[in-house]
């Protein structure tokens, strides 16, 4: 077997059959299985994947880390892609894998793709997640995500696989201890497969920045070496300063902390998307970015107990 598949789900029934299917047929001319582990779902989610998938595993109480590990210890297949339940692989992914798939198994290399954003007339998507892909390019990185790895078995085998303990952020801690291992972490943007579950309200929005954001505070050395973190939790102080100046009747004070919060927010939104997107586009950007900074500084404060004082 060359390529085990391993996707975890959870009440997936309007995604899995597209996903399973999309799999099948690009990597048809390859010997490959695909393995299913579900989390509980009380959807029709397993029996739609029974159809298509060589093997259905359920596990209630596992971490979405722990579903992947599960997963890898029945994989046969030398490589393995973990691939999430709304993630559809395309034509583009297929070949790039077929013409790379040498190097795979010969290289000490965890290599991730892009997660393209869908045709779509939401704001979110046009202004924020597109212009994030766009300043993509292939090269060495810090870690990719477990939406579109690709790793060897034997190598993640001696790496012991993610760390089950972590509810989220499982896949940086991952790239972590394998480059302690010595090897190399890969972003191709030639691997682009299409992430349907990008959110398209504000509700959603936050609530998934806010969930990623845990990752960041599941540790001390974790917090200090997010760059993110560190910027967001300044974000978040600096607002609540200018909140408490208004009720002092500091305004001197205050106006200076607006001017600060201000300036903070415009290089966040021009370091995150550099690209050109106009005036509206720009302005629909920091008014996400603000938001998006507001959820993950309170990630800190909402999950204080995560940190391992």
């Amino acid at each position: 077997m060359d390529v085990s598949f391993i996707i975890p789900t959870l009440n997936e029934e309007h995604e899995i059959t597209h996903t399973l299917n999309a799999i099948r047929e690009s990597v048809a001319h390859i010997s490959h299985e695909i393995i299913v582990v579900d989390n509980g779902s009380d959807d029709q989610t397993t029996e739609m994947a029974k159809e298509i998938a060589d093997l259905v595993i359920v596990e209630p109480t596992k971490t979405v880390g722990g579903l992947r590990n599960v997963g890898a210890s029945y994989a046969k297949g030398r490589i393995l892609v973990f691939n999430d339940a709304d993630v559809r692989l395309t034509k583009q992914w297929a070949q790039k894998f077929s013409s790379c798939m040498v190097q795979y198994l010969e290289e000490s290399d965890v290599v991730g793709g892009a997660l393209a954003v869908p045709e779509s007339p939401y704001l979110i998507h046009k202004y924020w997640f597109k212009p994030l892909l766009r300043n993509k390019e292939s090269k060495v990185v810090n870690y990719v995500g477990t939406g579109n790895m690709i790793v060897r078995k034997d190598l993640f085998l001696e790496c012991k696989g993610f760390d089950e303990r972590l509810e989220t952020g499982e896949d940086y801690d991952f790239c972590v201890r394998m480059k302690k291992n010595g090897a190399r972490i890969l972003y191709d943007s030639d691997l682009e497969a299409i992430h349907i579950g990008y959110p398209h309200d504000l509700k959603s929005f936050v609530r998934r920045e806010f969930w990623h954001g845990k990752g960041d505070f599941q540790s001390l050395s974790n917090l200090f070496t997010s760059k993110t973190a560190l910027f967001s939790l300044l974000f978040v102080l600096t607002n609540i300063t200018f909140i408490v100046s208004l009720f002092l009747e500091n305004y001197y004070f205050s106006y200076l902390i607006l001017f600060v919060a201000g300036i903070l927010l415009l290089y966040f939104s021009l370091h995150k998307t550099p690209s050109k997107i106009g005036v509206y586009g720009r302005a629909v950007h920091m008014g996400l970015s603000f938001l998006y900074l507001w959820a993950r500084g309170l990630s800190f404060w909402g999950n204080l107990k995560l940190l391992k004082l």
